[in-house]
């Protein structure tokens, strides 16, 4: 299959620690500063970086088929403290996930 895009990747440490706290109710700022500020470089904003985990997340959970998950990372953000348990279950879920399936 030529020019296949990869499936994406699990973020690492620093952006899910980032994630975490912001589930938690810290500030997209003060979240992303604390965890992984490297990704505030190139006038990036910190909501835009957390928006940035989320979309990544979602598309690693569909790409394991798991539109369930995937649903969690694409709530409005007015709605994260109410999905925090359930979102936090959702990132060990997904890191436990082997490669993505094709077909």
């Amino acid at each position: 299959m030529p020019n296949a895009p990869s499936p994406p990747s699990f973020p690492d440490t620093a952006s899910l620690s980032a994630l975490r706290a912001w589930y938690a109710g810290v500030g997209a700022r003060e979240a992303v500063e604390r965890y992984c500020p490297q990704a505030l470089e190139g006038d990036q904003s910190a909501r835009g970086v957390i928006g940035q985990i989320r979309r990544q997340l979602a598309g690693f959970a569909l790409s394991r088929h798991r539109a369930d998950l995937a649903r969690l990372f694409q709530c409005a953000v007015s709605e994260r403290t109410r999905h925090r348990k359930a979102a936090t279950r959702a990132l060990d879920i997904l890191d436990a996930c082997g490669p993505a399936t094709t077909g």
